[in-house]
């Protein structure tokens, strides 16, 4: 009798290792998905404030040269949630490079072209920053509206 309470005691013992274990993987799995969200949710953020950039861009063509800079300039359009975030935006000329060039005629020339770099960059709570979301785009020397439809949505 005695044999037989030691080994539903051992079986218990045994059961509740093997629920604890089961907890501790489930429960790993809980904040891994947790911290995958709160990452998406960065990124998500680090590409719409990528995508403003670029749309200032298309207003108004910056200059060659290295900016940073973070998203305090405009709290109406962006507000404070986007505290913890900052910008690099490097751009420069590139050459234009022709797929076809025939010998002895002159090249055609284009309008110069500019790389623009943005990079996006994540402040954690930490003090670690780091750059959460790059993408290049190439901006043509000149502005995309006409004159007429600049004023009309009032873009200037």
């Amino acid at each position: 009798m005695r044999i037989r309470r030691a080994f539903v005691l051992l079986e218990v013992l045994v059961a509740m290792v093997i629920l604890s274990v089961a907890f501790l993987a489930i429960l790993r799995g809980l904040f891994t998905g947790l911290r995958s969200m709160r990452n998406l949710r960065i990124t998500e953020q680090c590409m719409y404030l990528a995508d403003s950039l670029m749309q200032d861009f298309e207003l108004e063509s910056p200059n060659e040269g290295i900016w940073k800079g973070d998203f305090s300039y405009d709290p109406d359009r962006f507000g404070d949630q986007f505290n913890n975030y900052s910008y690099e935006v490097e751009v420069r000329e590139i050459e234009v490079r022709y797929r076809a060039k025939a010998k002895g005629r002159l090249r055609q020339e284009l309008e110069p072209l500019y790389e623009a770099t943005v990079r996006i960059n994540y402040t954690d709570g930490g003090g670690n920053t780091a750059t959460r979301f790059a993408t290049k785009t190439y901006l043509p020397d000149f502005t995309v509206f006409t004159d007429t439809s600049l004023q009309a949505n009032q873009l200037f």
